[in-house]
C-alpha cells in the first residue's frame, strides 16, 4: 500500500482573460446604461428573487441594502400595478414576445409621482416551455408624459378654437383645397362640411376677383412674405355673393419647406352695408346743413357789417357770438364732406410740379389773420427757392392750412410758428413748429384718427372739429407722401413729404 498522489496542472491563463474581458464589457455596459439612464432588471421566475442594476437603484434612489422586489412593489401607483402584473405574465405564459408598460411610481420622499416606461422578455424556457427568467429594462419617461400632456392639451385648445370661432377658419393644401373648416365658414359660404371639404378656395372667389392676389400668393409660397390680407367677393352655395375679408397664412414643415396654408375669412357684407349708410347719411345731412349755415354765415355777416348805432353792448356781443359759432358750424361741416370724400376717394387729386416756397408763401398770407387771432406769428425760414414737388396745389395748401390751424390754436402766446421746407432723398419735407404743450408720444397716432382729441377740454376752448388732421393725413397719403410729428423740449413740430419725382393721378 504505498499512497499515491496525481497533481493536475490547468493552464488558467485563457480562462483568467475570458473573465477579464468578461468583466471589462460589464463595465462598459454599465457606463451606456448609466449615461443613457436605463435601470436592468432580471426577475428568477421560479423564486420570485430578483436582481438589478446600479442604475436601476439610481432611478429608484435606494441603496444595495433594499430589497428590490419589494421596494418596486411598494411605489408603483395602485391605479396601475395590476396592468404591469398582467403585462408581465402573459409574457411569461408565452402569450406576448414582450411585456410593455408604462406606469407610475412615487419617488423617495414621496412628494410626487414619476412615470417609467418597462419592457421585458422572457431569455429562456425549460424543456416544457415554462418561463425560467424574465429581464428587461426601466426608463423614467416623466419629460416625455409632461410634453406629450402638453402637447395633447394645445391640440384640445387648437381644435376647441378651430371649431368654435365665430369667423370662418381653414386649413388647406398648397393649392387651395380644404382638409378642414370649421362651422363658421359652413354657415358663411352655405355649405354642409362634407360638401366644402369637396371643393376648393378658388372656385368658392367671384370670377372677377380670382386673379387679385396671384403676385401675394407666389410671393407666399416663396417665403418672401408670411401671409396677406384682401377684400374678396365670395359665391355662395346658393348662389348669393357677399364681401368677406381673406387673410391667408402659409405654414412650413420642420424642414421650412410650405407644408399647408391656414385661411381665415370675416363676413364684410353687413359692414359694408353700415358703412354705406353711414356715408350715406353723413352726406345727406352735411349737404343739407350747407345750405342753411352758409346762409345764417352771410345773413349774421351783413348785419355785423351794418353797425348800427342802436344795437346794445348785448346785442352785439351775443350778434358776435352767434356770428363765431356760426362759421365754427360752417367749418365743421365743410370737415365732414372733405373727410367723406377723402376717404371714399371721392376727391379728385390734378397733381403737377409746383415750387413749394411759393405755394407756402401763399398760404401764409391766406392764414396770417387767423394766427394773429391766436397771438401767434407765422415765420418762414429760410429754404431753397429752387425746391419743386409733385403735388395737387390746392390739396397741398389745404393740408399747410390745418397745420397752421393747429399750430397756432395751441401755441403760446406771442411765440413763432416757424415754417420750413428741405428736400429729404426723393422727397420734398415741410415742417411747422409751434412752441407750446408737448405732446405725449403714445398719442402721436391717434392724433390723425378721425375726431380724435387729445384734450377735450382744449379743443373744444379752441374750436377744434378733430378732423383736421386725419384730412391731412389722407390728403398727403394720396399724393404719395407721409406725415408725422415730433415733440419735445416746449415745442412740437408736425412734418409732411411729396414726392420731388414725376407723378400720376
Amino acid at each position: 500500500g504505498e499512497d499515491r498522489f496525481t497533481i493536475v496542472l490547468r493552464d488558467v491563463t485563457e480562462q483568467q482573460s475570458i473573465e477579464g474581458q468578461l468583466r471589462n464589457t460589464l463595465e462598459h455596459w454599465d457606463y451606456a446604461l448609466t449615461g443613457a439612464n436605463i435601470g436592468l432588471f432580471e426577475v428568477d421566475v421560479t423564486t420570485g428573487v430578483s436582481q438589478v442594476s446600479k442604475t436601476w437603484r439610481t432611478i429608484m434612489e435606494v441603496g444595495e441594502e433594499v430589497d428590490a422586489q419589494s421596494e418596486w412593489l411598494g411605489r408603483v401607483h395602485p391605479d396601475d400595478l395590476q396592468a404591469v402584473l398582467d403585462a408581465d405574465k402573459a409574457c411569461i405564459k408565452g402569450d406576448t414576445q414582450r411585456s410593455n408598460s408604462e406606469y407610475r411610481i412615487k419617488n423617495k420622499d414621496g412628494s410626487k409621482w414619476l412615470w417609467m416606461r418597462s419592457e421585458a422578455v422572457v431569455p429562456k424556457r425549460d424543456a416544457r416551455g415554462r418561463a425560467l427568467r424574465l429581464i428587461g429594462t426601466q426608463t423614467e419617461i416623466t419629460a416625455m408624459k409632461e410634453a406629450e400632456e402638453a402637447l395633447r392639451l394645445s391640440k384640445e385648445q387648437f381644435q376647441s378654437a378651430f371649431n368654435n370661432a365665430p369667423i370662418g377658419k381653414a386649413v388647406m393644401d398648397l393649392q387651395g383645397g380644404f382638409h378642414r373648416v370649421n362651422r363658421a365658414a359652413c354657415n358663411l359660404l352655405g355649405y354642409t362640411e362634407e360638401q366644402l371639404l369637396k371643393t376648393d378656395l378658388q372656385s368658392l372667389i367671384h370670377k372677377d376677383d380670382k386673379d387679385v392676389d396671384s403676385g401675394q400668393m407666389s410671393q407666399l409660397k416663396s417665403g418672401e412674405i408670411t401671409s396677406f390680407s384682401s377684400d374678396k367677393r365670395l359665391v355662395r352655395l346658393d348662389g348669393a355673393v357677399i364681401t368677406g375679408q381673406l387673410t391667408i397664412a402659409l405654414v412650413n414643415d420642420r424642414d421650412g419647406k410650405p407644408d399647408h396654408l391656414i385661411a381665415q375669412i370675416v363676413d364684410l357684407s353687413e359692414q359694408r352695408k353700415l358703412d354705406l349708410l353711414k356715408r350715406e347719411f353723413v352726406a345727406v345731412v352735411s349737404h343739407e346743413l350747407r345750405t342753411p349755415v352758409t346762409s345764417i354765415v352771410g345773413s349774421l355777416g351783413l348785419v355785423a357789417a351794418l353797425q348800427s348805432k342802436e344795437f346794445s353792448d348785448e346785442t352785439s356781443r351775443l350778434l358776435y357770438i352767434a356770428q363765431k359759432n356760426s362759421e365754427r358750424l360752417r367749418h365743421l361741416v365743410d370737415d365732414i364732406l372733405d373727410f367723406e370724400k377723402y376717404s371714399n376717394g371721392n376727391m379728385h387729386f390734378a397733381l403737377s410740379r409746383q415750387n413749394v416756397v411759393q405755394l407756402l408763401e401763399q398760404t401764409i398770407m391766406n392764414n396770417i389773420v387767423f394766427a394773429e387771432e391766436h397771438g401767434a406769428r407765422l415765420v418762414l425760414k429760410k429754404a431753397d427757392r429752387s425746391l419743386l414737388c409733385k403735388v395737387d396745389p390746392d390739396r397741398f395748401q389745404q393740408v399747410v392750412t390745418n397745420l397752421l390751424s393747429n399750430a397756432a390754436k395751441f401755441s403760446d402766446k406771442g411765440s413763432p410758428i416757424e415754417i420750413g421746407a428741405v428736400r429729404s432723398g426723393e422727397y420734398a419735407k415741410v415742417s411747422i413748429t409751434n412752441r407750446g404743450p408737448v405732446i405725449s408720444e403714445e398719442f402721436h397716432d391717434a392724433l390723425f384718427q378721425p375726431f380724435s382729441q387729445l384734450e377735450p377740454s382744449s379743443t373744444r376752448k379752441n374750436n377744434g372739429t378733430g378732423l383736421g388732421l386725419s384730412i391731412s393725413k389722407l390728403i398727403v397719403e394720396r399724393m404719395r407722401g407721409e406725415i408725422g410729428l415730433e415733440s419735445g423740449k416746449g415745442k412740437t413740430t408736425f412734418w409732411f413729404t411729396s414726392p420731388v419725382g414725376e407723378a400720376t393721378a
